[in-house]
Protein backbone atom coordinates (compact mmCIF):
# COMPACT_ATOMS: atom_id res chain seq x y z
CA UNK A 1 0.00 0.00 0.00
CA UNK A 2 1.25 3.34 -0.53
CA UNK A 3 -0.16 7.10 -0.04
CA UNK A 4 -0.10 7.77 -4.13
CA UNK A 5 -2.05 6.79 -6.47
CA UNK A 6 -0.67 3.66 -9.22
CA UNK A 7 -1.57 4.32 -12.76
CA UNK A 8 -1.42 1.36 -15.34
CA UNK A 9 -0.58 3.17 -18.26
CA UNK A 10 -0.58 0.02 -20.68
CA UNK A 11 -0.27 -3.57 -20.78
CA UNK A 12 1.52 -5.51 -23.18
CA UNK A 13 1.45 -9.36 -23.56
CA UNK A 14 4.08 -11.44 -25.55
CA UNK A 15 4.43 -15.16 -25.86
CA UNK A 16 1.42 -16.86 -27.89
CA UNK A 17 -1.34 -15.30 -28.78
CA UNK A 18 -3.29 -17.45 -26.62
CA UNK A 19 -3.25 -14.74 -23.98
CA UNK A 20 -5.09 -10.76 -24.59
CA UNK A 21 -5.56 -7.87 -22.60
CA UNK A 22 -8.58 -6.25 -23.38
CA UNK A 23 -9.35 -3.14 -21.72
CA UNK A 24 -9.21 0.79 -21.42
CA UNK A 25 -5.91 2.45 -19.95
CA UNK A 26 -4.98 3.97 -17.80
CA UNK A 27 -6.56 2.08 -14.86
CA UNK A 28 -6.04 4.23 -11.93
CA UNK A 29 -5.64 2.63 -8.77
CA UNK A 30 -6.77 4.86 -5.73
CA UNK A 31 -3.75 5.31 -3.12
CA UNK A 32 -4.17 3.68 0.90
CA UNK A 33 -5.13 -0.33 -0.60
CA UNK A 34 -7.66 1.01 -3.23
CA UNK A 35 -8.32 -1.59 -6.04
CA UNK A 36 -9.07 -2.32 -9.35
CA UNK A 37 -10.14 -5.01 -11.48
CA UNK A 38 -8.36 -5.64 -15.18
CA UNK A 39 -8.97 -8.92 -17.23
CA UNK A 40 -6.20 -11.14 -19.12
CA UNK A 41 -8.07 -13.63 -21.45
CA UNK A 42 -6.84 -16.61 -22.44
CA UNK A 43 -7.73 -17.96 -25.92
CA UNK A 44 -5.57 -21.08 -26.79
CA UNK A 45 -5.49 -21.29 -31.20
CA UNK A 46 -4.35 -24.74 -30.65
CA UNK A 47 -3.92 -27.90 -28.55
CA UNK A 48 -1.03 -27.73 -26.19
CA UNK A 49 0.98 -25.73 -24.04
CA UNK A 50 1.07 -21.67 -24.36
CA UNK A 51 3.29 -19.67 -22.70
CA UNK A 52 3.77 -15.66 -22.29
CA UNK A 53 4.28 -12.68 -20.32
CA UNK A 54 2.04 -9.71 -18.99
CA UNK A 55 4.16 -6.63 -18.26
CA UNK A 56 2.05 -3.66 -16.98
CA UNK A 57 3.66 -0.03 -17.16
CA UNK A 58 2.96 1.85 -14.00
CA UNK A 59 3.45 5.46 -12.44
CA UNK A 60 3.25 6.64 -9.34
CA UNK A 61 5.93 4.34 -8.04
CA UNK A 62 9.08 5.24 -9.35
CA UNK A 63 10.80 2.48 -7.71
CA UNK A 64 8.60 -0.17 -9.72
CA UNK A 65 7.48 1.12 -12.90
CA UNK A 66 6.75 -2.16 -14.78
CA UNK A 67 5.13 -5.51 -13.21
CA UNK A 68 5.72 -8.59 -14.87
CA UNK A 69 3.59 -11.72 -14.60
CA UNK A 70 4.19 -15.50 -16.42
CA UNK A 71 1.34 -17.02 -17.93
CA UNK A 72 0.92 -20.31 -18.69
CA UNK A 73 -1.91 -22.14 -20.41
CA UNK A 74 -2.60 -26.18 -21.81
CA UNK A 75 -5.35 -25.87 -24.59
CA UNK A 76 -7.21 -28.93 -24.85
CA UNK A 77 -10.17 -30.46 -27.37
CA UNK A 78 -13.76 -28.83 -27.00
CA UNK A 79 -16.61 -31.35 -25.74
CA UNK A 80 -19.21 -31.41 -28.23
CA UNK A 81 -21.81 -29.19 -27.92
CA UNK A 82 -25.16 -30.56 -26.93
CA UNK A 83 -28.91 -29.60 -27.51
CA UNK A 84 -31.05 -28.82 -24.65
CA UNK A 85 -31.76 -31.67 -22.68
CA UNK A 86 -29.18 -34.27 -24.62
CA UNK A 87 -26.67 -36.49 -23.64
CA UNK A 88 -23.65 -37.84 -24.90
CA UNK A 89 -22.65 -41.26 -24.34
CA UNK A 90 -18.90 -42.40 -25.04
CA UNK A 91 -18.72 -46.12 -25.46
Amino acid sequence: MGDTALTVTSVGVVGSTAFTAPGTYPLVIAANGGEERMTLVCTPPAVGDHSGVATLNLTGDTAVPTVTYSLTANGVIAPPAMANGEWIKYY
